[in-house]
């Protein structure tokens, strides 16, 4: 299996951007296992189900490839195999990574054959590609090996808190806080270039300072760090900016709004998607139905709690393909 090109794929530019802006960042290592719950079960599944002389483990959604670099660490042998759709994740797990094999492919259809690898993994991934994305995985289970997954729960706490960002983002967005800070630089620009009057300055400046306290009121409810502190680093670019407007030019506000403005949507877009790729009971019984006629048998199956005090927010799902008859 050689690395397979991006170029040709469907793009989730909202996750991407997500990887390109972790790059640099440590905190990208974790890649969400610094729960200890979910490192000891990763941990536990490795050394269960990898032998000393290692399999084929393939991590589908991979991100940095966090979930991978357990199985790396705890089997060190393994042979390990990486799928992402973003280019950006791709590239952090194979700089964390370098003996794996990478393919950027969509989760609905992978670029493997069927029952290829002993191991089939995906943390708080897979399930964004869709309910298809969850037998596509399972297909390329071998004989006696199995699938593990940690899917996100619908209701549960990580849903409830990604449900209140995006209500955050959008009551941000509601304030027109880009719009009017926009419309008061330029007014800015405008009365020291002489081509604007201070009557027209001051209408714009009012207008902005008006949204600045709807944003004010908004973190009085939700406090700064809200929505990953997102909406709290606006007010502080728009804080040190704004009073020293004659340090900028046009081109430099111009350029933090639609950097601001495309941020907002990504962000907002990987809300969204976490939201509607949630899975409920319905949909699991399903899922392992589903598998259960391919040959897969449930193992395991749990609610991962998380948080404290912990409150469920996962879901944790192993099947097992059943052995070839000799």
């Amino acid at each position: 299996m050689t690395d397979t090109q991006a170029r040709s794929l469907p793009q989730s530019s909202g996750w991407d951007t997500y990887w390109r802006g972790m790059q640099g960042n440590p905190a990208h290592a974790a890649g969400g296992t610094r729960e200890p719950v979910l490192e000891d079960f990763w941990q536990g599944l490795f050394g269960e189900r990898i032998p000393a002389a290692g399999c084929s483990v393939l991590e589908l959604a991979c991100g940095s490839g966090a979930v991978a670099a357990i199985a790396a660490k705890t089997r060190p042998r393994a042979r390990l195999f990486c799928s992402d759709i973003s280019p950006s994740a791709l590239a952090l797990a194979r700089a964390s990574l370098p003996a794996a094999t990478f393919a950027a492919s969509h989760g609905r259809q992978l670029p493997f054959p069927d029952q290829a690898f002993d191991l089939v993994v995906s943390q708080f991934g897979i399930e964004y590609a869709g309910l298809e994305a969850l037998p596509e995985a399972a297909r390329t289970v071998a004989p006696g090996g199995c699938l593990a997954v940690v899917l996100h729960l619908r209701e549960g706490g990580i849903y409830r808190d990604y449900s209140r960002n995006r209500e955050v983002i959008q009551a941000l967005r509601d304030t027109g806080i880009t719009g009017r800070a926009g419309e008061a630089f330029a007014a800015g620009f405008d009365l020291v270039e002489g081509r604007g009057t201070e009557a027209q300055f001051h209408a714009a400046e009012g207008r902005f300072k008006s949204a600045v306290r709807a944003l004010e009121s908004l973190f009085g409810q939700y406090g700064t760090s809200v929505a990953d502190g997102l909406p709290g680093q606006i007010y502080q670019d728009i804080a040190h900016m704004y009073p020293r407007l004659r340090a900028y030019q046009r081109q430099d506000i111009s350029n933090w709004l639609g950097a601001i403005g495309a941020e907002l949507d990504a962000y907002e877009g990987r809300l969204s998607s976490m939201l509607a790729s949630a899975l409920g009971e319905v949909e699991v019984n399903d899922f392992i139905a589903d598998c259960e006629l391919k040959g897969l048998q449930l193992r395991r199956r749990e609610q991962l709690l998380l948080g404290a005090p912990a409150s469920p927010s996962g879901w944790i799902l192993v099947l097992q393909r059943q052995c070839r008859l000799r």
